[in-house]
């Protein structure tokens, strides 16, 4: 809803993420976690990933989605 926002938390995050370069992912906790952390990825045009708190009980059976 508030893009002004969206945007100060982003470059926020930008800034503090020069602490810790260099890097090669984006990674992000599901689910609070996605929409900051896939933001933040394409911004800095790096790979991203979340990862779950516990394995899919279905399917792939993945903790981590995305490739690395």
């Amino acid at each position: 809803s508030y893009p002004e926002v969206r945007r100060f938390v982003i470059d926020s995050f930008m800034e503090k993420s020069k602490n810790f370069e260099p890097f090669a992912a984006i990674a992000g906790v599901a689910t609070g976690g996605i929409a900051h952390g896939a933001l933040l990825a394409d911004r800095l045009n790096l790979p991203f990933i979340y990862v779950r708190s516990k394995a899919k009980e279905h399917g792939r059976q993945n903790l981590i989605e995305g490739e690395l």
